[in-house]
């Protein structure tokens, strides 16, 4: 490989290293289950190279010329997650009658894609899935995500409070992973420092 490809891998590995940083630092420190990635189409193979044999999983919810939009999850924590009543009782409501992780994201990929190709209804049910609290992702739907009370990194309609402090939580991630970037650390030494931790670097 040339010292100009070798450049250009560098670049293209810290571009993806902030923005990874920015959007998905609470993923990436483990207080958060999964996150939204959506990077040029031309960075698709580093972002899997990336994630490869990496305690993140990820799958594709749509491809196009210009983008592709990653799913990247905390495969064991999603599980758990998924698997508590109060999800599984709106997810059927929604139109999930399988449980398993990798149906639910197969029909979400499928619906995004109907959603972003054809204009069709949004998968609301992706909130679940990006770990919002259940009570505001049914008054979203229920409202079309109007009147609420207060917004962050998602609607709020209930227990306000609660909601501000992990939205606190969510932006000393991103300053703390930011910071960590900034001082040469890459991101699989990031997910490895904190995956799995009993104390987790921010309290939720």
């Amino acid at each position: 490989m040339s010292r100009a490809c070798i450049q250009l891998e560098e670049m293209t590995q810290k571009k993806l290293a902030k923005q990874l940083a920015f959007q998905c630092a609470p993923l990436l420190v483990g207080i958060k289950v999964s996150n939204i990635f959506i990077v040029s189409i031309e960075d698709e193979e580093h972002v899997k190279a990336l994630f490869k044999e990496s305690r993140i999983s990820y799958d594709i919810l749509f491809k196009c010329e210009k983008r592709i939009v990653f799913f990247l999850y905390h495969k064991k924590h999603l599980q758990k997650h998924l698997l508590e009543s109060k999800q599984q009782q709106l997810m059927k409501q929604l139109g999930y009658e399988e449980s398993s992780l990798e149906e639910i994201l197969k029909q979400v990929a499928s619906r995004y894609q109907c959603y972003m190709s054809f204009k069709q209804q949004f998968p609301h049910e992706l909130g679940i899935l990006l770990g919002y609290p259940h009570e505001d992702v049914k008054a979203f739907i229920k409202n079309e995500g109007k009147d609420c009370l207060c917004t962050g990194y998602w609607k709020v309609y209930s227990n306000v409070n609660h909601a501000k402090k992990i939205f606190e939580s969510y932006d000393q991630a991103k300053q703390m992973v930011l910071q960590m970037v900034a001082n040469g650390m890459d991101i699989k030494e990031i997910v490895e420092k904190y995956h799995d931790k009993k104390q987790r670097p921010l309290a939720v």
